[in-house]
């Protein structure tokens, strides 16, 4: 799918542009839908983490009846939905496959399937239907157990209701002074994921069209974001990874570099690539690592000294491997921002005599809006956010919408969905923390309490698509739930999730949340028995 962006010039016209689709992850074998431990858990709200340190750790109003009136015609929505997007119900085929069995049953099936004193696995479960509190099946409902990224739920849920689908982020930028020498080129930074460089390739055109030829300063202002920009209770391995780059209020090029691996002769240093020079000016590599006859077992590590930009590359490479990809994080994006933007300047033949990071302050009469850089609609970016399970994006989103409200509205707006904060506690919006932690009951609750909102079909539409799309595009492939499921992937080191909606042939549709913590299993196995229990609910029937 390809996205465009909106350049708002003063005077016009508009432009086009491509932007980059999907987040870098630090490798397949790494943890990461996603994938310690330093401050407490932030009960209901994150008013709490806005006031922690930057400390890197090691190891992803409207009157009642008006109200009830629009959630009977939403479920009448879903109703005709359901009917005519399932071709059994709408053809009258609704007799049950020879496979189908009552719900009386499912408990003793779902048992046997994560009943394993081998695995030591814990699990919680709830599932109900659409629009009733009755209890289709439940397991530990109303306990606690760490979501991982199914806790973008709560954060594209809570941006949608609070902003509008049509939100954007608009980073604004004024001149000061008249060609060609200008006195000032100011941006004020609001945190825009989905700025690339090409962005400032254009700011640079525009300059030099208007006939531009020197700058006596660049102020680039900050201070929008509530700090700090990396989480402190996050894995400090985790920072180096492109999934846990830091949130700052000029990210650019999606705050990553990927550094590229390839075997030599037996027994030399293995080449290294990175994609961008200036990127990759920031980090300090030792590589070590040496080429290995085809029949090695891959053997790559790659390690950071914390608190530095200094990263240790061992191991060996088999020759089979024709190259390893790290997508990395950019250890200080807003420097990046101001090297990035002087290298395209200079290029269209632009001095800069000054460059400043300043907080931001009220606009000067002097000032003159020379463009407007603006994100795709929110209703892009949380599709983005919840099929791709985009870290950058769910953070970036709270942060913005923190600035946009206040801390308290996060706890307000999950108590409109029927949460209350002893149901959840919230360390950041991408589930990357270990220090997140939510009931099942209260991810249906979720679940069920956007289906009456005004933007259900958005947020529905935003989820992985069984078979299909996003991280779920290589599950369920060649099963009936292919294209029959929608929902929100989870998965840390022992840790999977899968939470979502789903509309069995012979039976109301369904919300479910399924969370699996402490498992020994591998992630593969994991998933497998995540899939058998949704596969189970396809087949059930009332009798």
């Amino acid at each position: 799918m390809i996205r465009f962006r909106v350049f708002l010039v003063y005077p016009p016209p508009w432009k086009k542009g491509k932007r980059r689709e999907k987040e870098s992850n630090m490798q397949s074998q790494k943890v990461c839908d996603t994938p310690t431990h330093l401050s407490p858990p932030y009960k209901g709200g994150l008013g709490g983490f806005l006031n922690q340190s930057t400390v890197l750790r090691r190891e992803t109003t409207e009157p009642a009846a008006d109200r009830w009136s629009f959630v009977a015609i939403i479920y009448v929505f879903h109703i005709i939905l359901f009917w005519f997007s399932n071709p059994k119900v709408a053809t009258g085929e609704t007799h049950p496959k020879s496979d189908s069995f009552c719900v009386q049953e499912l408990p003793q099936k779902i048992d046997k399937i994560i009943t394993d004193p081998e695995s030591a696995s814990r699990w919680g479960i709830m599932i109900q239907p659409w629009f009733s509190q009755e209890v289709v099946y439940q397991r530990n409902a109303d306990q606690f157990f760490i979501p991982a990224s199914t806790v973008k739920l709560f954060t594209s849920a809570i941006a949608l209701n609070q902003l509008n689908p049509n939100f954007q982020i608009v980073t604004p930028i004024y001149t000061e002074g008249n060609p060609p020498d200008l006195e000032e080129l100011k941006i004020i930074g609001r945190g825009d994921p989905t700025l690339t460089t090409n962005d400032l390739e254009t700011l640079a055109e525009t300059l030099k069209k208007q006939g531009v030829r020197s700058l006596k300063r660049i102020v680039l202002e900050t201070g929008y974001l509530p700090s700090p920009a990396i989480n402190s209770t996050w894995e400090w391995e985790d920072v180096y990874a492109a999934y846990g780059t830091g949130i700052n209020d000029f990210i650019l090029d999606e705050n990553s570099v990927t550094l590229t691996l390839r075997p030599q002769a037996l027994g030399e240093a293995v080449s290294i690539a990175w994609n961008n020079a200036i990127a990759a000016s920031q980090w300090k590599l030792n590589n070590q690592a040496t080429t290995a006859p085809p029949n090695t077992n891959y053997q790559i590590e790659l390690q950071g000294n914390l608190g530095t930009s200094q990263l240790s590359l061992s191991g060996k490479l088999p020759q089979r491997i024709k190259k390893d990809v790290w997508n990395l994080a950019i250890p200080n994006p807003n420097h990046y921002f101001r090297d990035q933007l002087l290298n395209t300047l200079a290029k269209q033949g632009i001095t800069v005599n000054q460059v400043q990071f300043l907080p931001i302050s009220p606009t000067q009469m002097t000032d003159t809006k020379l463009m407007t850089f603006a994100s795709p609609p929110l209703e892009e970016l949380v599709g983005e956010l919840n099929r791709e399970s985009n870290n950058l994006y769910a953070e970036a989103l709270l942060k913005i919408l923190i600035a946009e409200t206040n801390p308290e509205m996060i706890e307000q707006a999950l108590i409109g969905f029927g949460l209350f904060p002893n149901d959840y506690q919230l360390a950041d919006g991408s589930g990357l923390s270990r220090r997140n932690l939510a009931t099942p009951s209260a991810i249906a609750q979720l679940l069920q309490g956007m289906l009456s909102s005004e933007n259900a079909e958005i947020f529905q539409s935003s989820l992985a698509v069984a078979g299909v799309s996003g991280t779920l595009k290589n599950r369920f492939q060649g099963t009936e739930l292919q294209g029959n499921l929608q929902g929100k992937t989870g998965t840390l080191t022992g840790i999977s999730a899968l939470s979502g909606y789903l509309n069995p042939p012979s039976y109301q549709p369904l919300v479910f949340s399924i969370l699996l913590n402490h498992s020994q299993l591998s992630a593969s196995e994991q998933r497998e028995k995540i899939d058998r229990i949704l596969l189970l609910l396809w087949q059930i029937k009332q009798c």
